[in-house]
């Protein structure tokens, strides 16, 4: 910061009161230009980062949201895993049903074809 406070009285004239406001100026517009979690790298590279607990802070808050992520995701896998249950249950009752009918046709098929078959032997004596 203090280099940075240094050129701006030093290129543009200013005295130290007015090359600080123009910095802290400079700086609150940088801020409100980019996203919350790169304010820090803004202020490491202007020499105005926080003591080191503030990261602390940061990493306490990026550990809650990722525990949260995680039961939320494992929420989600447990009912999906449930949809899919229910899902698979439903189609191999259906597959049953299905086969059953098609047993019956094919019986029902196989009976007409007997029918057929003696009609055409009673026919041919």
């Amino acid at each position: 910061m203090q280099e940075v406070v240094q050129l701006l009285k030093d290129k543009a004239g200013l005295n130290d009161e007015q090359a600080v406001k123009a910095f802290e100026v400079v700086k609150e517009y940088i801020h409100s230009k980019v996203p919350p979690m790169f304010k820090g790298v803004v202020d490491n590279f202007l020499g105005t980062a926080a003591p080191a607990h503030a990261d602390d802070d940061f990493l306490d808050k990026a550990n809650e949201v990722t525990k949260e992520t995680t039961k939320k995701i494992e929420g989600l896998a447990v009912e999906a895993k449930g949809e899919v249950e229910h899902f698979a249950k439903e189609a191999a009752e259906r597959i049953d049903e299905w086969a059953l009918k098609a047993e019956d046709a094919a019986k029902e098929a196989v009976e007409k074809l007997k029918g057929i078959i003696e009609e055409n032997k009673h026919a041919g004596n």
